[in-house]
This record gives C-alpha cells, sequence and structure tokens, in this order.
C-alpha cells in the first residue's frame, strides 16, 4: 500500500510537502474548538492562508518543474506573503468567490477519486498477499483463517456500515436531503458488499478463490463512513458532541493522504511520471494536500447537489474496482497457472536427458574416484621405497604417477607429487 512507502514524507527533498500537512493538522485542530471563538478564528484564518499558498505553491511547481524542490526553502515563505493578496481575491470578489467554488468542487471529487483509487489498490494488494500467505493460493479455500477473515470482514463491514448510519442520522439537525445522501451510501454500500459475497461464494464452485474480498470490504467501508461524517460536517456546523467522529475523520484523511502520497513518491512515482506527461508527482502531490485542505473548509462552500454527486461518487467506484480487483486477480491466477504447466512441461520434456547426464556423471565420478585411489596405493609404494634408500627407484614411479595424476586433473595430489619429486632429487644430488 504505499504502507512501506509512507514513510518518504520524512525525507529531506519531501519536508516542504511534511510542513504544509503539520499546518494544516495543526489548523483542522484549532477548528474543532467552537467553544472557544478565538481559537477556531485561528485555526479558520490558517487553514485559508495555507489553502492559498498551496495553490500558489502549485503554480511554482509547472515553473520550476524539476527545480522547485532546490529552491524550496525560499518559495515557500514567497507563497505564503503572496496567499494574503490571493486570497482577499478569492475571498472579496465575485470572480473570486466563483473560481473557489469551482476550485472547491473540483478538488474534492480529485480528492476522493485519487485516495479511494490508490487505497483501494493497495488494499487489494495487500488482500491478495495476506490471503495467499495464510492459504498457500487458490487449492487452499477450506483454510479456516481464511473464511474467517472473509466472513468476519464482510460481516463487520455491514455492521459499521449500519451502526455509523444510525449515529450520523441520530444528532438534532439535518436536512431531509442529507439523510437521504446517508441512507444512499449506506444502502449502494451494502449492495455491493453483498453483490461481491455472492461473487465469491460461486466462484469457489469453479474452483476460484476470492476470500481476499473480507480485507477489501472492511477497508471501502471505513472510507465510506469517514464520507458520511465529512458529509455531516458540510451539511450543518459541528459541534462537540461528534468531536470523537471529527478526530476519526481527521486521522483517516491524514492517513489516506500519506498513503497516497507515498505510492506518488516511493517506488511508484517512476511509473506515475512515465504516464503522467502534464504533471509530474511533485505536482499531483501538491494538489492532493491542497486538495485536503479544501474538504476542510468545504461546508462553507457546496451544496446539496454537489454532495449527491459525492454521495454516489464512491460507492460506484467501490462497485467498478470490485469488478477491475476480480479481473486483474484472474488474469495473474491464469498467468501462474500457465507458467506451473510451462515448466512442468519443459521439465518432463527435459527429464531423460537430465537422467542420462546424471547417469554419466555418475560414471565419470566412479571411475575418478578409482583413479585416485590406485594413485594414493602407488604413493604408498614410494613411501616404502624412500625409506629403504631406494630414491632412484622411487624417482622414476613418482614421474609416472605425475602423468597420470596431470591427466585426470588430481590437482591435490599433484602438490604432493611434486614434494616427493624435490625430496627425491636433493637426497639423489647428496650421494
Amino acid at each position: 500500500m504505499g504502507y512501506k512507502d509512507i514513510l518518504v514524507i520524512k525525507e529531506k527533498e519531501n519536508r516542504d510537502f511534511l510542513l504544509f500537512i503539520i499546518l494544516l493538522t495543526i489548523a483542522s485542530i484549532l477548528t474543532q474548538f467552537e467553544f472557544h471563538s478565538g481559537l477556531w478564528w485561528r485555526g479558520a484564518e490558517l487553514l485559508t492562508y495555507v489553502s492559498s499558498s498551496l495553490i500558489i505553491y502549485f503554480v511554482f511547481s509547472f515553473i520550476l518543474r524539476d527545480k522547485l524542490q532546490k529552491y524550496s526553502f525560499f518559495i515557500i515563505p514567497l507563497c505564503w506573503v503572496l496567499s494574503y493578496p490571493f486570497n482577499f481575491f478569492l475571498t472579496q470578489t465575485i470572480i473570486g468567490d466563483w473560481i473557489w467554488i469551482f476550485l472547491t468542487v473540483f478538488t474534492l471529487f480529485y480528492w476522493i477519486f485519487i485516495t479511494a483509487a490508490f487505497s483501494m489498490n493497495d488494499t487489494y494488494n495487500s488482500a491478495v498477499k495476506w490471503d495467499e500467505k495464510i492459504g498457500g493460493g487458490l487449492k487452499s479455500s477450506k483454510n479456516i483463517l481464511r473464511w474467517i477473515l472473509f466472513f468476519g470482514g464482510t460481516a463487520v463491514s455491514i455492521v459499521l456500515l449500519y451502526i455509523s448510519t444510525i449515529l450520523i442520522l441520530d444528532f438534532q439537525y439535518h436536512s431531509l436531503g442529507f439523510k437521504s445522501i446517508i441512507l444512499s451510501i449506506n444502502f449502494f454500500m451494502i449492495l455491493y458488499i453483498s453483490l461481491f459475497f455472492g461473487i465469491s461464494i460461486i466462484a469457489l464452485f469453479f474452483h476460484k478463490s476470492y476470500l481476499w474480498f473480507g480485507m477489501y470490504f472492511l477497508f471501502v467501508s471505513i472510507y465510506a463512513i469517514k464520507l458520511m461524517i465529512d458529509f455531516g460536517r458540510y451539511e450543518y456546523t459541528v459541534g462537540s458532541e461528534i468531536l470523537g467522529l471529527e478526530i476519526f475523520s481527521m486521522v483517516f484523511s491524514i492517513y489516506l493522504l500519506l498513503t497516497t502520497f507515498g505510492d506518488f513518491m516511493g517506488e511508484k512515482s517512476d511509473i506515475i511520471a512515465s504516464k503522467l506527461r502534464i504533471a509530474r508527482p511533485r505536482t499531483l502531490s501538491i494538489w492532493l494536500i491542497y486538495s485536503l485542505a479544501e474538504t476542510l473548509y468545504a461546508p462553507d462552500l457546496i451544496g446539496d447537489f454537489e454532495l449527491w454527486m459525492l454521495g454516489y461518487l464512491y460507492p460506484f467506484f467501490v462497485g467498478v474496482f470490485g469488478f477491475y480487483a476480480i479481473y486483474v486477480y484472474n488474469k495473474k491466477s491464469k498467468l501462474k497457472k500457465k507458467e506451473l504447466n510451462d515448466y512442468i512441461v519443459t521439465y518432463e520434456s527435459e527429464k531423460p536427458k537430465i537422467e542420462t547426464e546424471q547417469k554419466k556423471v555418475s560414471k565419470e565420478e566412479k571411475k575418478l574416484l578409482k583413479v585416485r585411489k590406485s594413485i594414493e596405493k602407488k604413493l604408498e609404494f614410494v613411501d616404502y621405497s624412500i625409506k629403504n634408500n631406494n630414491v632412484e627407484t622411487a624417482l622414476k614411479n613418482l614421474r609416472k604417477i605425475k602423468e597420470e595424476a596431470e591427466k585426470h586433473e588430481l590437482l591435490d595430489l599433484l602438490l604432493k607429487i611434486e614434494e616427493k619429486i624435490e625430496y627425491c632429487k636433493k637426497e639423489i644430488s647428496k650421494i
């Protein structure tokens, strides 16, 4: 999931992003203190200027491209200074208001699309790895732990959606439109979960296993709950009565931001850069952080129509990606089976040759062992001759033995023979 890439945010070249994320977090925390007007106003003001700075920083990223990181130390303060007149233009002019509303709506769609797409893909990959690690592949569908994760993930997902819907709709103030949006998200999420649950059960009869859907259901339901909480904030001013839900929403948003950022700037950055010619991964990351800022500021800028669109957009993504995940999984499974079959066919066709070669090797090894033993016995006789002072006889035998050892490339024995020849030559020179 971008899980292992999530720590790229702390690297030196990404500290400009880390600074903006920290400022957004501080602003979000301050805006929760509605009972203290001073703190709330400071948080809202900080959030406004951070958003404006991110837009200007985004423009600089298009202009400077790869040089942005080099000059970020000077550009970030410049963006902060320019954010004051830019923010005045957005909030105090008619054109600025329309631009701000458009940017807000666009970034909300961008935020949901990008974070949902990347997080669903990472969740799918992690779920498949866990499923295959636990069950050992397709042939272990009866593995108890896999069934527990599948049924447990499905059941917990539906229960969480049901309870969250009741809690969110249980507040004193909400419109009929808001109620219908929340109920629609809950209905379509449970519908898609039930659909893919049924497909997974039916697939088992065709020797296919989609038990990894249990973990997928759990993640997409948590994301849907987070959206419902956000829509509650967009519908009416949030008070301390749902502060816990607000904290959950913010923490989960930061998590989505970091994991998606990890995909942009981690191992997948080169792949993304090669496919996107208009914008680079760093530019997309800046807009992603700005999108998070706008999700925090959106309550005052979007209407019921935009909420309806956003409400139906995410369940639609869940359904589309679910079918896409099944397609990708089936394709990979067929590829693995083909590779396995090719290996088996290749092995069966090469098996006679391999066995013949092994027999040849074993015969040669036996022959070589026999020659070694013969030479070792001859060397014992040479040692006996040297002890009885028959040095000349020993030297003649050693030269014959040397030829035999060289012929069979017995290097360790050749060293011994050379030493004995040198010894014999010295003894003969003394006579």
